[in-house]
């Protein structure tokens, strides 16, 4: 157990300053920590937190907002379709028009984390994972660039085998 003295102030002379006795793992440790924080990540700019701060300086100001913020946030609780996330990230920039630029660059930040892409040559060739470019407006965007990172063949194409997907990288 590890003590702390704590002094109010009063003003009647009596009153003397009082022991007050933590438990060691809450006086090291706030008992309300997040998770994050603990890995090193700020707690309020990751995760579905980063996106609930959008939603909170939307307000009621902008519905069809509201609503494209609360569909990006149940599409990546459900972290079934992360092309859809993708795509649903696309239109929430689009509608925000450079609105609340601060807390749209942390949900990017944080989706970069959350998302990657994988690519594929052919077939039989493992997939290759890479980071989620941030600089698109629609996921086909993203695709060619993953898949322009493959070489072509001699007639200027990519082989009809070539592949990509988007996954969660968490």
């Amino acid at each position: 157990m590890t003590e702390i003295e704590f002094q109010f102030q009063s003003t009647a002379a009596t009153d003397a300053p009082r022991l007050l006795v933590a438990p060691e793992d809450t006086a090291t440790q706030p008992a309300s920590t997040p998770a994050g924080a603990r890995q090193g990540r700020c707690p309020f700019h990751d995760g579905p937190e980063t996106l609930d701060g959008l939603l909170a300086e939307i307000g009621l100001e902008d519905a069809a907002l509201m609503d494209c913020a609360l569909d990006l946030r149940c599409l990546i609780q459900a972290r079934q379709d992360a092309r859809a996330c993708f795509a649903q990230l696309c239109r929430l920039r689009a509608q925000l028009d450079g609105k609340h630029y601060l807390a749209f660059y942390r949900i990017r930040r944080w989706m970069k984390r959350l998302l990657a892409m994988e690519s594929s040559p052919g077939r039989n060739v493992p997939w290759v994972r890479h980071e989620l470019p941030l600089d698109c407006a629609r996921p086909d965007e993203a695709e060619y660039q993953c898949l322009a990172q493959w070489p072509a063949d001699t007639h200027g194409c990519l082989s009809t085998g070539a592949r990509v997907r988007f996954v969660f990288a968490e």
